[in-house]
């Protein structure tokens, strides 16, 4: 009964194509003000789909890049960083390096941990905003779509409600 339910919850909020979006956020805010920076740090792809290896960090970036908000932080920053960390420019930065690149570069406010998992046809897009310094998620956004046509729009969104969380 339950687990009808849930389906027929999905099936009318989905409306299709788009299985709606989730935000949680947590006590543990990051401190961010106008123009702090934010490294985006590569997404774990759980679907076998080579195709999407960095590909969703390269949308977010493109899309954060776009406020008047938020400063992105470039590649060279974060070569400079791996330098410093005697570790190769060419690392996977993933959210464990990147917490550590942001620590070192000591203004980095936030950094941004992500996945992509995929379950039958239905992709799942996370999010995470992450304080640097302890690891603490401050806020998740949850992007679901039925088919991959509908993953960039999805993205969009998350990137989007990442804007206004930060």
């Amino acid at each position: 009964m339950v687990t009808a339910l849930a389906a027929t919850v999905a099936v009318v909020l989905g409306g299709g194509v788009w299985l709606g979006s989730i935000v949680r956020s947590s006590e543990s805010a990051v401190p961010f003000a106008a123009r702090d920076w934010v490294l985006i740090t590569a997404f774990d792809n759980r679907t076998g789909e080579p195709l999407l290896d960095s590909t969703l960090e390269v949308a977010f970036e493109r899309e954060l890049s776009a406020s008047s908000y938020v400063n992105v932080v470039p590649r060279e920053r974060v070569n400079d960083a791996l330098v410093q960390m005697r570790k190769p420019v060419d690392s996977r930065v993933d959210g464990a390096l990147g917490r550590e690149v942001a620590v070192r570069d000591g203004a980095i406010r936030a950094v941004i941990v992500g996945d992509v998992q995929q379950n039958g046809g239905t992709y799942t897009i996370t999010a995470n905003i992450v304080a640097p310094r302890t690891g603490s998620i401050a806020a998740t956004v949850t992007e679901q779509t039925r088919n991959s046509a509908e993953i960039q729009p999805a993205v969009r969104r998350a990137a989007l409600r990442m804007r206004e969380l930060l």
